[in-house]
């Protein structure tokens, strides 16, 4: 072959190879430019039990808490192995009262601990003007209770957490809880209002519907369903012995397990302060007064008409339950009359009589009906469930 041939062999080898050289170094190059996604948060469900909750993303970090199968967290970051989560809104940190004067943080990067202790791990910090509301430590009054500044995350180990939606589907997770544990304490209270009657007249069917439908309709949340079953297993327990007992002393007097389920009011999670005392009611009600206490038979069903209406308005009060009912009420004049009959369902203690027509059921918390029997009264009163009886029913809330 001549010289100019292999000149222009090779000069095409070479121009050959290092354009795939570029080639290669383009495609690296563009690899390398292509920016990192930044992490999606989003809402992250427990796998496991007794997952521990840490302050740092660390085995020999401080265990804040265990957590249990099926709870929810929003995951806003990730550090190795480990996801970053928000803490809950009812966790609280402490901080040193003497930083804090009127309300407002006075020093930099003052420590906010997990609990009140110098030794306490620091879950966030404040600076000077910032401002906080807290309260004095029931422990140690050298310190202050405060919510966790915005700053505070916790981890979790990333293996033993699902994505389950978007970071927003927390707060709609939220409220359905929410409204789940007003059922739940709707369902319970309307329960421990039926084992306070005469056995006969206990309503067994309908307590059952009542949990069986909350159970169905927030299956999702395992505490929820948990709790459910373990009041139901007890009203079943309870209903049993008062079955026993009646048909043995026909009085069907409360037992043991009525106190029990007197106990089980106190560990039901609450959702306003002024309800927060119902598990005490409780056991000064079931077994340990008499289930012939009219007012004090209807103080459940009432408590469970006002977690009902808390479903729809979260965060109002007991008090602001019956000033809207107020409002709504109706006025009814007639004469009182007890009513006796050993019926289950009955809607009423009391029946208001108009020219000796029955016009209503009657009952309440508030007014001692007793006081009024053959008297002619014009009562305020508001409609409740008549449970299929010939006339409307009614809860006093006062006389006039």
């Amino acid at each position: 072959m001549p010289k100019k041939q292999h000149y222009l062999l090779a000069c095409s080898l070479f121009c050959l190879f290092a354009s795939n050289i570029c080639a290669e170094e383009e495609s690296v190059a563009a690899q390398q430019e292509i920016p990192a996604q930044p992490f999606q948060p989003f809402t992250g469900r427990v796998t496991g039990s007794k997952v521990r909750l840490r302050t740092q993303p660390s085995l020999e970090a401080h265990v804040v808490r265990e957590i249990n199968n099926s709870e929810v967290f929003a995951i806003i970051a990730e550090d190795g192995d480990y996801y970053s989560v928000q803490p809950s809104k009812e966790t609280k940190g402490f901080v040193f009262r003497t930083f804090v004067l009127d309300n407002v943080v006075e020093g930099d990067r003052v420590n906010v601990r997990l609990f009140p202790d110098i030794e306490a791990p620091i879950i966030g910090r404040l600076n000077s003007g910032d401002h906080i509301k807290g309260q004095l430590c029931s422990t140690n009054n050298k310190w202050l209770e405060i919510d966790a500044p915005n700053s505070c995350h916790f981890f979790v180990a990333r293996e033993y957490v699902n994505n389950i939606g978007p970071v927003e589907m927390l707060a709609q997770m939220e409220t359905r809880r929410a409204e789940g544990s007003h059922h739940l304490n709707a369902a319970f209270l309307y329960a421990r209002s039926e084992m306070q009657k005469p056995f006969q007249e206990i309503d067994l069917d309908g307590i059952n519907r009542k949990f069986e439908t909350l159970v169905n309709d927030y299956s999702e949340f395992s505490d929820i369903v948990a709790k459910a079953s373990e009041a139901n297993s007890l009203i079943q327990e309870t209903y049993g012995q008062r079955k026993v007992a009646f048909s043995e002393t026909n009085n069907g007097a409360p037992s043991d397990q009525g106190r029990k389920l007197a106990e089980m009011g106190k560990g039901l999670k609450q959702n306003s302060a002024e309800i927060a005392t119902i598990g005490e009611a409780a056991a000064a009600t079931i077994g340990l007064s008499s289930v012939n206490d009219k007012m004090l038979v209807w103080h459940p069903l009432e408590e469970s008409f006002f977690h009902l209406w808390a479903v729809t308005n979260d965060g109002k009060s007991l008090e602001q339950f019956y000033e809207e009912e107020e409002l709504n009420a109706t006025v009814l004049s007639g004469i009182v009359e007890p009513y006796t009959k050993p019926v289950k369902n009955r809607p009423g203690d009391f029946i208001l009589r108009n020219e000796n027509i029955p016009v209503a059921f009657l009952y309440s918390t508030k007014v001692n009906l007793e006081h009024q029997v053959g008297k002619q009264v014009t009562v305020v009163a508001t409609p409740r469930p008549n449970n299929n009886f010939a006339f409307p029913a009614y809860y006093v809330i006062s006389v006039e």
